[in-house]
């Protein structure tokens, strides 16, 4: 993506991107920078190909958005964008409604604390859901839970709220029975909570067996769709579909 991005003729960032793309120090961020603009635009382009004609605002902190003549457009004449990177991968989603991506690549050889990390930012429900899986499978699920939450602040458009992150949890509502993915059921049916949000996760590994993982988050029910995925041999081995619930957790973790 980053060599496509480059072979573009010159100009067709918008203003405020070049001005964030000035402000990064190192090579290696600013091409990385680019490679995600380009991507959103060839997302925003779909079958025309016109990838360059599209404008995009940019700030510190927020999603990108559409932007007409300059100046930013009524939001609900055109798609909201999300976007997300991890270890060389790039994820980005466009929605007639808003929308949060997130995408966390962990290399083979890495092993996080979950049992620690959990008490820091999940709520009860998740930790016990969690802490309820094989050991054997808990770096895969607490990877799942972080790139909900942070596909939810995403989707909110506050970007990551440490304050507010085990406030409500993210259950699983059904999974597709896939060997290598969590296990699943369905919520409840004395659960009559509205879901805050909805989300869908997908999870594969690449070829240097690093697990990829990435969660697409909506305040309304996901419709069905596929991932599409340039430049790489990545094949989603498991798809699970999740419920924010608030209310309890969030009364508890207060």
């Amino acid at each position: 993506m980053a060599e496509q991005a480059g072979g573009q003729r010159p100009g067709w960032l918008s203003g405020s991107e070049q001005h964030r793309l000035a402000g990064l120090r190192t090579a290696a961020r600013q091409s990385l920078f680019v490679a995600c603009r380009f991507a959103l635009r060839q997302l925003l382009a779909a079958e025309d190909g016109a990838a360059k004609t599209w404008s995009l605002g940019s700030c510190a902190a927020r999603a990108p958005w559409v932007e007409w003549d300059g100046g930013r457009v009524d939001q609900d004449a055109v798609p909201w964008l999300s976007l997300s990177h991890s270890g060389g991968w790039i994820a980005c989603a466009k929605a007639p409604v808003a929308v949060g991506v997130d995408l966390e690549v962990q290399a083979a050889d890495r092993q996080r604390d979950v049992q620690a990390l959990a008490a820091l930012v999940c709520a009860p429900a998740e930790r016990d859901w969690l802490l309820s899986r094989p050991a054997e499978t808990q770096q895969q699920c607490f990877l799942q839970l972080w790139c909900l939450k942070e596909a939810y602040f995403k989707c909110l458009g506050t970007g990551l709220d440490l304050a507010r992150i085990r406030h409500s949890a993210w259950h699983v509502h059904c999974c597709d029975g896939a060997p290598d993915g969590p296990e699943g059921a369905q919520a409840s049916p004395l659960d009559t909570r509205q879901p805050l949000a909805h989300a869908r996760v997908w999870q594969s590994w690449a070829d240097d067996g690093a697990l990829v993982c990435m969660a697409l988050c909506a305040f309304s029910p996901l419709p069905e769709c596929q991932p599409r995925v340039s430049g790489a041999a990545l094949e989603w081995r498991s798809v699970t579909e999740w419920r924010l619930l608030g209310g309890a957790e969030e009364a508890e973790a207060s």
